[in-house]
């Protein structure tokens, strides 16, 4: 029940609905963090600012930073906070702060129950809240930078406002606060994109329908969130059965609806698959990189049939209420990625199931002729990248001068349009004439000619 008692608790926090539309009048509200960081008593400490010139009376801001050895110790809200939010002033993944605090993030928020609310202040942003951190060692600033960024916790808070007068609305995050120079953000989907599909198959003689939610995923997975809707009431969901990966992780949050239960009812046609591994890595979704394997088996039974025309079926991936983007995590990563969704399930007929299609991701490097070729004043050079690669693409001169440098970077799996606008490196325009373009990848090059006309 933690789970929905949390997701109950933040829907509390932001004070009404938070599908509502954004309304955020006046100066834009921002959000803001100061880190202090002190490596030589191994301690730190994070300051939440915050401008608003909106009466507030609800707010929630979820954080998270990338460093392992860093442990939130303790907390202090400031007094304008506790005494405007007299409903959960702080709040944590756990509800407590704790040196494991596997998640390394956590929520600052509230919200007004009897209290006035935080009046809107229009001279400049106020201290929070206030985390105090631990760093169980340091290896310097290659080794152990830290970031600490903004982020979707759990599957039920965004950085959202609720002003007293108004609809809730999202204010400005200042950006991502990074001490020293801690390496980039790991890509959180390597290689091959991870893609999510459903099997529709319907039996209209037993009045029966199932739905099977597959996955690939090639990294393991600490939480997921993938909400599904339909266009037919008629079908009415009864049951659900879950895989043994998905089974792995907590039984408190494996899937949530709209009324957090099945009802035969169900008028709002849609659910959310959702998970949170609130234990160790081992009880991580495990990662699958050879096929796609099913997750979760919805079933369905058909009230009434009035056949084909007027009784289709399609199935098809939503934002759920806000509370969830269609996002995957891997353990440690701030903001988490979305995987490739193959596309609508219709059920036209019942000897028509779509199947589902594999990922369209290129299988080979190639590089297309330019188009279009001749050109002016620019053209577009259209190349495919099979696996994750660092990959440059040039413009070359007869002379075999380089030109321009279009692509020079780290490219995961997919297909490119690169273009080129007759101009060098420095922006300077080259004359007409014949040049080349060279794409290099792993062990792959190849050259194609083209022509510029003025």
């Amino acid at each position: 029940m933690r789970f929905k008692l949390f997701v109950a608790l933040i829907s509390v926090l932001v004070g009404v609905s938070v599908s509502s539309e954004a309304q955020d009048v006046g100066i834009r509200d921002t959000v803001s963090m100061v880190l202090t960081v002190d490596t030589a008593n191994l301690e730190a400490v994070a300051e939440v600012w915050v401008f608003s010139d909106a009466d507030l009376k609800g707010a929630t801001a979820g954080f998270g930073w990338d460093n392992p050895n860093l442990q939130m110790d303790s907390a202090v809200v400031d007094s304008l906070v506790i005494n405007g939010f007299d409903i959960g002033p702080f709040v944590y993944r756990d509800e407590d702060i704790d040196v494991t605090n596997t998640w390394k993030n956590f929520i600052t928020g509230g919200a007004s129950l009897m209290a006035a609310g935080i009046p809107g202040e229009s001279t400049g942003r106020r201290l929070w809240a206030t985390y105090y951190f631990k760093l169980s060692s340091w290896g310097g600033c290659d080794q152990d930078g830290i970031t600490i960024d903004t982020l979707w916790f759990s599957a039920g808070s965004q950085l959202l406002f609720s002003p007293i007068n108004g609809s809730p609305y999202q204010p400005d995050w200042e950006g991502k606060v990074v001490y020293c120079n801690p390496p980039l953000y790991l890509d959180p989907d390597p290689d091959i994109a991870d893609t999510v599909a459903l099997l529709l198959v319907v039996d209209t003689g037993s009045m029966k329908a199932t739905v099977e939610l597959y996955v690939y995923n090639d990294e393991p997975l600490s939480r997921v969130a993938s909400g599904f809707t339909w266009n037919n009431a008629n079908f009415q969901l009864t049951s659900v059965s879950f895989a043994p990966a998905v089974d792995s992780i907590d039984d408190t949050c494996r899937y949530v609806y709209r009324d957090d239960d099945i009802n035969t009812t169900n008028d709002s046609m849609q659910f959310l698959f959702a998970g949170i591994a609130f234990r160790p890595r081992d009880d991580d979704i495990p990662a699958e990189p050879s096929g796609r394997r099913k997750w979760v088996t919805y079933n369905f039974t058909i009230s009434s049939w009035g056949g084909i025309d007027s009784d289709g079926v399609t199935f098809d991936t939503l934002t759920f209420d806000s509370l969830s983007v269609y996002r995957f995590h891997a353990r440690g990563n701030l903001i988490g990625f979305q995987p490739v969704w193959t596309g609508a399930v219709t059920f036209g007929n019942p000897d028509d199931v779509t199947p589902i299609s594999a990922p369209n991701l290129p299988q080979t490097y190639t590089l297309s002729q330019n188009y279009p070729n001749p050109f002016n004043p620019s053209t577009e050079i259209n190349f495919d990248v099979p696996v994750r690669s660092h990959v440059t693409l040039k413009v070359y001169n007869v002379l075999g001068q380089k030109v321009k440098t279009l692509v020079d970077e780290e490219l995961a799996p997919k297909r490119y349009i690169a273009d080129w606008d007759g101009t060098t490196d420095n922006g300077t325009k080259v004359a007409s004439g014949i040049y080349f373009y060279k794409l290099e990848a792993g062990d792959f090059t190849e050259t194609k000619k083209m022509l510029l006309l003025k």
